[in-house]
């Protein structure tokens, strides 16, 4: 029963969340559509908190898609016997879009093994009733459901079968899938871009600060979550399109995000968020495609609304509520309020609080973003002997070109990181600790 009520808990945060994004209206009942959502498309679990695969078949009428997700749940109980699956999802709890990374990763291993099962032991002919039964259940709630809803319900089974399916071809084996259960992806930007996990592109560590002690003693904050690419794509491509150049664009290059919900005695809410991005052009397309996305949902139009220390910002009124929007360099930040002296104080409470973050003159493996994430400057490294490699990079696609110089030493070195570096790239060579200042 704690359980249970930990979750219904957990879906009211969302629900106010998706109120105020326009995704959900304040009529929804939340935990009855999701419930209505995952009975229509689940006929098999895993119960993490026993360690136990169920199954919904009939017994005297074992079919063969019943087999397969026998398969599919004994996948996940070896997970958990081998990974510790239920601590892993326990520890990154406060962290939506991990957890989705996380359950990609489970859901599509488990779906590679069940496909495989099927290919190696499964007459032609029960492939087929297995795949026609796939068509039969119903799933009118499921397609009633809002489209953001419906994507996150379906990301770890889509897109983590295919992020599985890639790691598998490589070798043709478990090898890498198993590593991946050691170094767990990092977030939905690692699952739907391969090339972010292979090269361990970490997100931008974001941490607003106390909002609600700026906007006074009336204010509570009740949530703070990250958003990540899964979650903008999906609202941008529920409003704008499905697949639109503009939705696509506007949540790739993503690079760290965190938002905060507040809510004052009256019941009124803010919405806040800060996201980071890879580059200024990625920070431009989401900028201006959040401007599209805000004014189809609302009817509203942008104006110029001047907020210190920003190289753009606007401001958008309905009847209801109150938008900002901001864009400076690789940051931009978006508040909804039913207030707009509120909202402007909530943004640029946000945006000096973050400016005067520092990026660290200090740091260890990884992809680094220059002037988020480290500091420009010489660095020396502490120790190579397992071989170090360190790249600067223009860029984060993966490619060749994307490195500006590289090394590969067994001995202590030495580095310059210019201050038009995009990134730095290390592995195995220790903490960097720069020596110039």
């Amino acid at each position: 029963m704690e359980g249970l009520q930990e979750e219904h808990e957990d879906v009211i945060l969302t629900q106010k969340l998706y109120e105020s994004l326009g995704i959900t209206s304040g009529s929804t009942d939340l935990f009855v559509l999701i419930s209505s959502v995952t009975s229509d498309v689940a006929i098999r679990f895993f119960a993490t908190d026993v360690g136990r695969p169920y199954v919904i078949a009939d017994e005297d009428d074992f079919r063969p898609e019943a087999e397969l997700n026998v398969v599919h749940e004994f996948v996940h109980h070896l997970q958990q016997l081998h990974f510790e699956t239920a601590a892993t999802l326990e520890s990154i709890s406060k962290n939506a879009d991990q957890t989705a990374a996380y359950r990609a990763l489970m859901e599509g291993d488990a779906s590679l093994s069940h496909l495989l099962y099927m290919s190696e032991y499964l007459e032609t002919e029960e492939q087929a009733a297995a795949q026609d039964a796939t068509g039969i259940t119903d799933v009118t709630a499921f397609l009633a459901a809002p489209y953001v809803i419906q994507q996150l319900t379906l990301f770890p089974y889509v897109e983590g079968r295919f992020f599985a399916i890639e790691l598998y071809l490589r070798d043709q084996d478990f090898a890498l899938i198993d590593q991946a259960f050691e170094y767990i992806p990092r977030s939905t930007e690692q699952i739907i871009h391969v090339d972010k996990y292979d090269s361990r592109e970490e997100p931008v560590e974001v941490v607003l600060p106390d909002i609600a002690a700026t906007l006074g003693e009336e204010w509570m904050e009740f949530d703070r979550n990250t958003m990540g690419e899964l979650f903008i794509r999906s609202y941008f491509e529920s409003v704008i399109g499905v697949e639109t150049a503009t939705s696509t664009l506007a949540a790739a290059g993503w690079g760290g995000d965190q938002y905060a919900l507040l809510e004052n005695e009256a019941g009124q809410t803010v919405f806040a968020s800060l996201i980071v991005w890879d580059t200024e052009q990625d920070a431009d397309e989401y900028y201006r495609a959040y401007q599209e996305l805000v004014e189809l949902r609302t009817g509203g139009f942008w104006e110029d609304f001047e907020i210190l220390g920003v190289e753009s910002s606007l401001a958008l009124a309905t009847t209801s509520q109150y938008a900002i929007a901001t864009l400076d360099g690789l940051v931009t930040v978006n508040v909804l309020s039913h207030d707009l002296d509120i909202a402007a104080t909530t943004t640029e409470f946000l945006i000096s609080a973050f400016s005067r973050r520092m990026p660290l003159a200090e740091f260890g493996s990884g992809v680094h973003q220059v002037n988020i994430d480290i500091q420009p400057g010489t660095y020396r490294n502490s120790d190579s002997s397992p071989g170090c490699y360190w790249a600067r990079l223009s860029g984060f696609d993966g490619e060749v070109g994307d490195i500006i110089a590289d090394e590969n030493t067994d001995e202590i070195t030495m580095t310059t990181i210019s201050d038009s570096d995009v990134g730095f790239e290390s592995k195995g060579c220790g903490a960097w600790t720069r020596v110039d200042n």
